[in-house]
């Protein structure tokens, strides 16, 4: 009655209701389209900042021979990630082909069944104009892909870009083995102060990351807990009778689960990064220096002893042991629909 579909309402009551229920869903968009559009304004002032500011660290730290290798490590491995997103992506829309392709590679009596890349009903016959709805298809999820795939390099590439500074900071830290140079109070203050600058400089980099991904981060493993489930409770319904569709759902459950994982990864690396600090303050040969490097030493290594990482909406640590707890969950979640079908 409330919402205007009470079968008994006066057609007059009823359309009254819904009217002003509709004014209301446009009032609160109104602001909503503000807020989505200064955020995209903020998001290129983001991709701008952190652009700038990797060019400005190469230009800096990559002067020294073995700053310049760690850094193209990192750099390959932020463009390994980037081939493999572009793999996965490519294989998802490229899916559908593959009725058509075994047809030319190892034909049948028959002609194998096209598979949509998802279910509509455009008013026409689907299997006569198959390729022009595929078409229109294809278009919006190369779309949808591309998106993915750039929001999730990009954040790729700011978190081994922090991984580079944590590891810079230990790179300095080893100047202090005594096997390495003649130590002096003067030299060992210099080397401690650099690796705290970019010590801290590295954490505050870390911190701007998780403020900016962290409620995408919080969004994205809360749907993706919550689809896993129904998709593999929707694998157990149809599997039986249209196994097809039921291989078609599980890809798409295991492209899910792959997904997410990638996107464990990039905090579990800031994660180990972060901590190996403590590991080479800790392995410095700290007992060898001077009482007041000693005791900067110690800030250093009480700091790092908390390790850095990315959250999702500030209270879920993302890493691979919680990566583990996630898919426990949506089998549990998937186990409770199965025992209420």
């Amino acid at each position: 009655m409330i919402c205007g579909a009470w079968p008994r309402q006066s057609k007059i009551v009823a359309y009254t209701i819904r009217v002003i229920i509709m004014l209301l869903f446009i009032s609160s968009f109104i602001p909503q389209a503000v807020y989505s559009y200064n955020f995209w304004g903020n998001f290129n002032e983001i991709v701008h900042r952190v652009i700038n500011q990797i060019q400005d660290d190469w230009k800096i730290f990559s002067k020294i021979p073995e700053i310049k290798k760690i850094m193209n490590h990192h750099a390959t491995d932020a463009y390994n990630y980037t081939l493999f997103y572009m793999f996965l992506g490519s294989s998802y829309v490229g899916f559908v082909f593959i009725a058509p392709v075994m047809d030319i590679i190892s034909p049948l009596n028959y002609t194998r069944e096209m598979t949509p890349l998802y279910k509509t009903n455009y008013g026409v016959d689907s299997e006569k104009y198959f390729f022009s709805i595929y078409a229109h298809g294809f278009i919006i999820t190369t779309i949808d892909v591309i998106c993915i795939w750039t929001s999730d390099t990009f954040i790729i590439m700011m978190v081994q870009h922090c991984c580079t500074l944590f590891s810079i900071v230990g790179i300095l830290l080893q100047q202090l083995n005594s096997k390495n140079c003649n130590y002096n109070e003067n030299h060992e203050r210099k080397i401690i102060t650099q690796a705290i600058i970019v010590h801290k400089y590295a954490i505050e980099f870390a911190e701007f990351i998780e403020k900016s991904v962290t409620k995408l981060y919080g969004f994205v493993f809360l749907l993706t807990m919550i689809f896993m489930s129904i998709t593999g409770f929707y694998v157990v319904l149809i599997m039986e009778e249209n196994g097809n569709e039921g291989m078609r759902m599980v890809a798409f459950t295991i492209g899910q689960a792959i997904h997410l994982f990638f996107s464990t990864l990039p905090s579990q690396s800031l994660i180990n990064s972060s901590e190996n600090v403590f590991y080479s303050v800790y392995n410095c040969q700290w007992n060898e220096l001077s009482i007041k490097s000693q005791n900067s030493l110690c800030i250093m290594l009480i700091r790092s002893s908390k390790s850095t990482g990315l959250t999702a909406s500030k209270f879920y640590p993302i890493n691979l042991e919680n990566f583990g707890n996630i898919i426990k969950t949506s089998i549990s979640y998937f186990t409770v629909l199965k025992s209420m079908q």
